[in-house]
């Protein structure tokens, strides 16, 4: 295969004004990527690795991620993923980060 050939897959879903847009260009995913460095590689969270910590599907943190929002029980998972380990007080998550990504 050519360099620049781009391996084809499902195209991400457009957002209400039509823009379709990659998981990782998300809001949540800068704050998430901010705040849990430990599920960082390469630059973009490891969203194997979050599905695996939090006991959802891969295909479910796409879909989160991809559509910025969160569920009650999914901001309450981040939140004690984010306690673990020796995250300093200041740099670990807070209901507050995560409220503007709250399910209607």
């Amino acid at each position: 295969m050519d360099k620049t050939e781009r391996i084809k897959g499902r195209p991400p879903k457009p957002r209400e004004d039509g823009v379709r847009t990659m998981y990782y260009d998300t809001e949540l995913h800068q704050v998430l990527a901010a705040k849990l460095p430990e599920f960082v590689q390469g630059g973009r969270l490891s969203v194997a690795l979050l599905a695996e910590e939090m006991g959802y599907s891969a295909y479910a943190i796409y879909r989160t991620l991809q559509e910025n929002r969160l569920s009650p029980r999914a901001i309450n998972k981040i939140i004690e993923i984010s306690g673990k380990g020796d995250t300093p007080e200041g740099a670990r998550l807070a209901k507050d980060d995560l409220l503007k990504f709250l399910l209607n």
